[in-house]
């Protein structure tokens, strides 16, 4: 929320799946299905039960979408989440039920009789809080290039996992599957404080973007590329153009 304001604006009017958008859910969905299945499991068989589960599990839009989708992209969604979840499949260990491995766990805080709600899902957690000392590792997994907010998403979930809890994650990391590598972080009172410092100015934020959206900022960056107002928006048209711009290879 606290980066480009237009882009938060125009996310809000949703207009169906896509095969980039369902991939990560198609992935995560595989990830957990080969945690919690007795036994050695494959990433394409993995992949294709993730879909039937998405595609038949129940009433939804992505069930929908997959339902239809043509065979062409139907190959190219498998081909990529294969390709995703054996990489998390080679660089992992399988995870020992000593150490507790939840996954897509929800975490949610309530305030003002429910007017206002925070809320995130949190791809897999290991260990758990021993009384009051620390134990939790949260964990979220990423497909694609790292980014500044995926640091703030792990401390706002950090700070909401503290309050549910009342003691706060040893740890939080980013993992990133094409790469292979982890970025973690301490869970310390200063990033707690700086998670609740940005929950708060991006409430206040999008209260004030309800009434008036009209002083939305833009911050034009590589997101852009992705972004549904990039038709009218001049400066992320520019952005996109300088960083198409061959001469950044050789800076």
């Amino acid at each position: 929320m606290l980066g480009c304001e237009t882009r938060y604006l125009a996310e809000q009017d949703w207009d169906g799946w896509s095969v980039p958008t369902a991939r990560g859910t198609v992935v995560h969905k595989a990830i957990e299905l080969s945690i919690n299945t007795k036994g050695e499991a494959w990433p394409p068989d993995l992949v294709d039960n993730a879909i039937a589960s998405l595609e038949f599990g129940g009433a939804s839009s992505l069930g929908e979408f997959l339902q239809e989708l043509a065979d062409v992209d139907r190959a190219e969604l498998r081909s990529d989440c294969v390709d995703l979840v054996s990489k998390f499949a080679e660089c992992w260990p399988p995870l020992d039920r000593k150490w507790t491995p939840v996954t897509e766990s929800r975490v949610k805080l309530t305030l003002f009789d429910n007017r206002l709600v925070f809320q995130g899902k949190i791809d897999l957690t290991l260990g758990r809080a021993r009384g009051l000392r620390a134990g939790k590792v949260l964990i979220d997994l990423k497909s694609g290039n790292k980014r500044p907010s995926h640091l703030d998403d792990l401390r706002f979930y950090a700070l909401l996992e503290t309050i549910r809890v009342g003691v706060p994650p040893r740890l939080a990391a980013s993992y990133y599957l094409d790469e292979g590598v982890f970025h973690p972080e301490k869970v310390t009172e200063d990033v707690l404080f700086a998670a609740a410092g940005r929950a708060t100015a991006g409430a206040r934020r999008m209260i004030e973007l309800a009434h008036d959206p009209s002083n939305a900022s833009v911050v034009p960056g590589w997101a852009c590329k992705w972004c549904r107002a990039l038709d009218t928006c001049e400066p992320g048209k520019r952005s996109l153009r300088e960083f198409d711009d061959p001469l950044d290879d050789f800076d």
